[in-house]
């Protein structure tokens, strides 16, 4: 993972009400050399201490002064890999992500690197133009990562491309199956998942990286 810097946090604000975590930007999800496993490279990491009773715009709003640029805000669940980060983009999402740091607070001991949640900030407009896609292994690998960084490819594609895109689409959702099938898995283990909000259903699939 990249640097890491000293503390930021929102004034006003006493330890006991605070929510800290971790904040990496500015890098990118790649494989391991050697491995199929993800890992964060490059970029900065930032210790943030917030507010318990912040909004979901005020900490975006601090978080995109932070890192310098518009960013959707994503984390990581114990045990899950880097390609299943669950998408933060309103008040209850807020709130469902500051369950999970209360999680490690009891898991593991205060000060350890384990004990704060892991967050990433990922560009809003992030595009890759004049893509023509031929459906190789290797394609459908990068596209694989270009979605998990949440890079949106151009649909401009070529006539001849189409069919090629439409094979290395299904493959691809293909290989996200069983990814699938370990949220629903988690759902019955872990309440703060299962909670369904007053006002709309939890999306299980947030976290999915989208398919252009």
């Amino acid at each position: 993972m990249g640097s890491t810097s000293d503390e930021i946090e929102s004034s006003n604000s006493e330890d006991g009400c605070k929510l800290k975590f971790l904040c990496s930007y500015g890098g990118k999800i790649l494989p391991r050399p050697g491995n199929d496993h993800l890992s964060y490279v490059h970029g900065e990491t930032r210790m943030v201490a917030v507010n318990r009773n912040i909004t979901f715009k005020e900490l975006m709003s601090q978080l995109q002064n932070l890192c310098g640029f518009s960013a959707r805000l994503k984390y990581k669940l114990p045990n899950e890999d880097l390609d299943m980060l669950v998408s933060v983009t309103d008040d209850d999402d807020l709130h469902y992500m500051m369950d999970e740091q209360e999680k490690y607070n009891s898991r593991f001991s205060k000060g350890s690197n384990n004990h704060y949640l892991k967050t990433f900030l990922f560009p809003v407009n992030n595009v890759v133009y004049n893509w023509n896609p031929t459906g190789s292994r290797q394609t459908l690998e990068q596209r694989y990562i270009d979605a998990v960084n949440g890079i949106h490819v151009s649909k401009n594609f070529s006539s001849e491309g189409t069919m090629a895109t439409y094979r290395a689409k299904s493959s691809l959702e293909k290989l996200m199956v069983d990814s699938e099938t370990r949220i629903l898995q988690r759902v019955q283990s872990s309440p703060n998942l299962g909670y369904v909000s007053p006002k709309r259903p939890v999306n299980l699939y947030q976290s999915r990286p989208a398919l252009y």
